[in-house]
């Protein structure tokens, strides 16, 4: 098979799953606690890349910097996000969760001396108005929001994961390592969290979608995805694949969770995706 070939078909394995998860995390909070769902998540992820790196026959490649954001990824960031799920519709809370690449520019600007053009300023307001209409649901004008602490939980995620990927693009080490690393040094932060709420047992469901999800979404999918953009000889249009992912996303929590996709949350996603491609492009 031709690498590139190769590279779209695991490119878009990796779409499908990512475009799974906003479900997976609907339903398996319907079992759990987000504190709960995260620790068996990431107890999963590790001992997957633990493995993937024990099979390849390798050290690991330790590093203070990749150790340490583990507060960012998955602690810190999954709890918002999570939290985010447990109280918004699982379409409002995936459109807000894409704004990210766009606190990213944001975010390089402000620290990475980067500068700000008019595409890019463009691409930013577009992109908020779209977290505009979806949180409200079209209504503007009278800023009905369901739930403000949801809002403000999906957007404070994008910030704390657009900080994690400025700093960890710097750190020039194995993606299974760092991903191993962050995971691992999280799990005390979260033992600390569920003694003090009270550890319980998860329930045959509750750990089923948890395993899934460490799986899925904090695991196998982002190698995979990372070993596509290695092996492709068209590394953009191997990325522009994952534009694929929010409109199948919105198709699923649709067919699975039987949620009413507002037209607000179609043309907010629009918005959205649009000031990504806007902020992004060159």
């Amino acid at each position: 098979m031709r690498n590139s070939t190769k590279a779209y078909i695991l490119s878009l394995i990796a779409v499908f799953f990512w475009s799974t998860v906003a479900t997976a995390f609907k339903l398996t909070l319907r079992y759990v606690t987000p504190y709960e769902m995260l620790f068996y998540a990431v107890i999963t992820t590790v001992i997957i890349t633990g493995f993937i790196i024990f099979f390849k026959k390798r050290k690991i490649e330790w590093n203070k910097k990749a150790i340490f954001l583990g507060i960012l990824n998955p602690f810190l960031y999954y709890i918002l996000l999570f939290e985010a799920y447990n109280r918004l519709l699982a379409q409002q809370a995936l459109c807000i969760n894409y704004l990210w690449p766009l606190v990213l520019v944001l975010i390089s600007v402000l620290f990475g001396k980067e500068k700000l053009i008019l595409r890019s300023i463009t691409g930013i307001l577009l992109g908020f108005l779209g977290v505009v209409l979806v949180a409200t649901k079209g209504d503007y004008r009278a800023l009905a929001v369901s739930d403000l602490k949801g809002v403000i939980f999906a957007l404070l995620s994008t910030v704390v994961w657009a900080v994690y990927w400025h700093i960890n693009r710097k750190i020039k080490v194995n993606a299974e390592d760092k991903l191993f690393q962050g995971f691992l040094f999280a799990l005390p932060f979260l033992l600390f969290v569920l003694f003090i709420q009270g550890i319980r047992w998860p329930g045959t469901r509750g750990l089923i979608g948890s395993l899934y999800i460490g799986t899925f979404e904090m695991g196998i999918t982002f190698l995979v995805w990372l070993s596509s953009l290695q092996i492709a000889k068209n590394v953009h249009s191997i990325a522009s694949l994952i534009y694929l992912a929010p409109p199948l996303s919105l198709l699923i929590i649709a067919v699975v969770l039987k949620e009413k996709i507002y037209p607000a949350t179609l043309l907010g996603l629009l918005f959205v995706l649009t000031g990504v491609w806007l902020a992004r492009s060159e």
